[in-house]
């Protein structure tokens, strides 16, 4: 059964939140999208007078005098007149002079990230239980076969559709090879009616998001990208099982996916092939001499032949939160440049856990710090991991305690020295949130069943009339019953500055808190029996 797999690709999606969020008509208007100096987006209309993505502010203005310049959102120190360099992100190029640099404030993409989960959440809405892959923060994959069947079962078991209808969706379709035949094949009904359904979406982003984007529909991740890629802006081009030979013959081959790097180069020079059509002609035998994985291998010879058996992963929320900043013009040689860093990043990563945690209702379980301590702009990256940090006060932010518990880190590492070229925070292992009502349901009810099951209560005691005695399993306590249990702030706890006492917080609060906590701790717990059976099972 061949799959129906669609690619959506956001058109020069950076310069047209801009446009967006200015008032701007994204497809009359030149917009290129600023990072310092260079162009990291430019906007379609723009394209004619040669401005391309990498060039530099002054020559996108020689190009296309007309052309507005929009830099990115900048976060870092205050500027002279006590504005915040995050404010300065809002404003054209050509109204505010540029008076930050790159050595003063870090860029942020927040503003893109945001738009790209509000248009996947209306893709979503539109494709119901559909696979959908986030590829990057402007591109997706679709599996809308099962979608597709359903709905051309609905026309009768023999899946006949209503041919001109369905046709009807060509004047908004480009199809390669010029023909497709839905009422002999089953395979182009259905190509066709998911160009019909991407039709359909690509109108509903566009009437929430305000945003154009191009389509392609084939029977698998490959030939669906390309055909993206052959008709833009704002097109959908279908390519039909007949139509792949020729798409190939005329596809250079570092444009396939995988192909693009070291990989396609080690094949065009050794046989001196330009296209995928041409690499056909390579054996496999051929492919085994230079190439030792056979994985590799396999993939190589199906996919120069347009097949490619990679599935659609779920995958519509980011594994990890990461602020990461390369020094420039050059590394950081003393603390009070790394302390100044450090609070900017823990305040970057603070805003992005607290937006991810309202978007996905989920928690990251585990941070980390990582930084490179060598020269130049390349090179490894050490990761160390500090505490997951929650706050009981309103003196003291997440975001002041990631940047303590960052610091103590950094300082307590033998392998972090100077001169340091870069530094990162990540948020990852994310835990389903529990709503607050059922968190207090559980934490109440799973207490009383551990102190009914850890307490007991001796018939003498109570003849006597005295104090029960208390007898508690120390030694097989589980995580229920440490939280459980009402502990007293110890002299610990009391002269720690980045921990309050938990009787200086408001009663609702601590014990919302602890519920926090307890919860965190049950699924972490819960986690490590999992893995633990896991391990059991494969070491027999």
């Amino acid at each position: 059964m061949s799959r129906v797999v669609v690619h959506i690709d956001l058109d020069a999606f950076y310069a047209q939140v801009e446009c967006v969020r200015l008032g701007l008509d994204p497809r009359t208007t030149p917009v290129g999208c600023q990072q310092w100096n260079s162009l990291i987006a430019v906007s379609y209309p723009a394209r004619p007078f040669g401005v391309t993505r990498m060039d530099s502010a002054e020559d996108a203005k020689r190009k296309c005098p007309h052309i507005i310049l929009v830099h990115t959102d900048v976060i870092g120190a205050p500027m002279d007149d006590g504005k915040s360099i995050m404010d300065m992100g809002q404003r054209t190029v050509q109204d505010e002079p540029m008076r930050w640099s790159r050595s003063d404030g870090k860029v942020s993409l927040e503003r893109y990230r945001q738009a790209s989960a509000k248009v996947l959440e209306t893709v979503r809405s539109c494709v119901g239980e559909s696979p959908l892959e986030r590829a990057s923060i402007d591109e997706s994959y679709l599996d809308l076969t099962e979608l597709v069947e359903a709905k051309l079962s609905e026309n009768g078991p023999r899946f006949v559709p209503e041919i001109d209808e369905l046709l009807m969706v060509c004047a908004d379709s480009v199809i390669l090879g010029g023909r497709i035949d839905p009422a002999n094949s089953l395979e182009d009904a259905k190509l066709l009616m998911a160009a019909k359904i991407t039709s359909e979406i690509r109108a509903k982003v566009f009437e929430v998001c305000g945003y154009t984007c191009s389509a392609g529909i084939a029977h698998n991740k490959t030939l669906a990208k390309l055909a993206t890629s052959a008709n833009k802006p704002d097109k959908q081009t279908i390519c039909p099982t007949a139509a792949v030979v020729e798409v190939l013959n005329q596809t250079p081959l570092r444009k396939i996916r995988f192909l693009g790097g070291k990989l396609g180069e080690t094949i065009c020079s050794t046989w001196a092939v330009e296209t995928a059509g041409e690499a056909q002609k390579i054996t496999i035998d051929q492919l085994r001499e230079i190439l030792t994985d056979e994985k590799t291998v396999q993939f190589v010879y199906n996919i120069v032949r347009g097949i490619d058996q990679a599935e659609i992963v779920e995958k519509d929320k980011p594994k990890s939160l990461q602020a990461i900043k390369s020094f420039h013009p050059g590394p950081e040689t003393n603390w009070a440049g790394i302390e100044r860093w450090v609070k900017v990043l823990a305040t970057e990563i603070d805003h992005r856990m607290e937006i991810d945690e309202g978007t996905y209702k989920r928690m990251a379980s585990k941070l980390a710090i990582s930084y490179r301590c060598v020269s130049g702009a390349f090179g490894p990256m050490v990761r160390r991991a500090i505490p997951m940090c929650r706050s009981l006060s309103t003196e003291q932010s997440r975001a002041m305690l990631i940047e303590t518990a960052a610091l103590k880190s950094l300082r307590s590492a033998t392998d972090f020295s100077f001169p340091c070229a870069a530094l990162g925070l990540s948020a990852s292992n994310f835990l389903e949130k529990v709503p607050f009502e059922q968190t207090l349901s559980r934490f109440f009810s799973e207490s009383q069943h551990q102190s009914n099951v850890a307490i007991k209560v001796t018939e003498p005691m109570k003849s006597l009339g005295t104090k029960p005695r208390v007898k508690r399993d120390r030694k097989n306590r589980t995580l229920d019953d440490i939280f459980s249990v009402k502990r007293k702030p110890s002299a610990i706890h009391a002269k720690d500055n980045s921990c309050r006492n938990l009787d200086q917080a408001p009663l609702d609060h601590r014990l919302e808190q602890e519920l926090k906590d307890y919860e965190l701790a049950r699924q972490l717990q819960e986690e490590e029996d999992r893995l633990a059976r896991l391990n059991s099972e494969n070491a027999r």
